[in-house]
């Protein structure tokens, strides 16, 4: 199932839902709204949204998500700025993550290469088999709240060889940094008053040097 975390940007996430009715999307989703209520939004058959009276932050929400929903066959997660352009981008993109891969598509921007190495790395639309996040053992660390949630996934799967990205198949992300749209007050780097790059940094930071990490390259090589 698709998760697609958004908060105050009402007309930003209609326009990736529209996105992803005009582009047949068929595959299940849900809308979590932090901390806000859009109202009735025009959904993909076979989506729900949920309208969260607390601002989580997105951390939180993937992780209640993944509580809630332990047993998936797959786990995708949408930005709300991200508009799926090619059709049939989310059965294409379930079919290539199958139960252990991370599949991801051509955002028009990064490429899905990190741009400091050129290693793979996701880009904002991500497919994760439920196999693969089950032998992790969670979704996103506990204490995360949204920056470095990528880099522990492919802490593991890089090295086991897990990545399969799909140039052919678009998903645009329009993003303030490549000037496809505005900076607004979401993107700010701060939650309930506090920076959180540091907090997360540090959590990630920690995990590289830990057993949790080993072990989970273990638990992912005999999947």
């Amino acid at each position: 199932m698709w998760l697609l975390p958004t908060r105050n940007r009402p007309e930003m996430c209609q326009r990736a839902l529209d996105a992803c009715i005009e582009s047949g999307t068929t595959s299940k989703g849900l809308v979590w709204m932090d901390g806000c209520d859009y109202g009735k939004l025009r959904l993909p058959k076979g989506w729900k949204q949920f309208a969260c009276d607390e601002h989580l932050n997105i951390g939180e929400i993937m992780r209640r998500f993944y509580g809630q929903n332990p047993n998936l066959d797959w786990y995708g997660w949408l930005a709300d700025d991200c508009l799926p352009i090619t059709t049939g981008w989310d059965a294409k993109l379930i079919e290539a993550a199958g139960a252990k891969f991370i599949s991801y598509p051509n955002d028009n921007w990064q490429q899905g290469v990190k741009e400091r190495d050129g290693t793979p790395h996701v880009t904002s639309v991500i497919c994760m088999g439920g196999d693969f996040v089950r032998a992790m053992g969670f979704w996103v660390l506990p204490g995360m709240v949204q920056m470095y949630i990528d880099d522990v996934w492919e802490s593991v799967a890089v090295p086991s060889g897990l990545m399969r990205y799909l140039p052919d198949v678009l998903c645009e992300h329009h993003h303030f940094a490549n000037g496809k749209r505005p900076h607004d007050a979401t993107d700010a780097r701060t939650f309930r008053g506090a920076s959180f790059p540091h907090n997360d940094r540090g959590i990630y930071q920690s995990w590289l040097g830990s057993e949790q990490l080993r072990s989970a390259l273990g638990r992912v090589a005999n999947l």
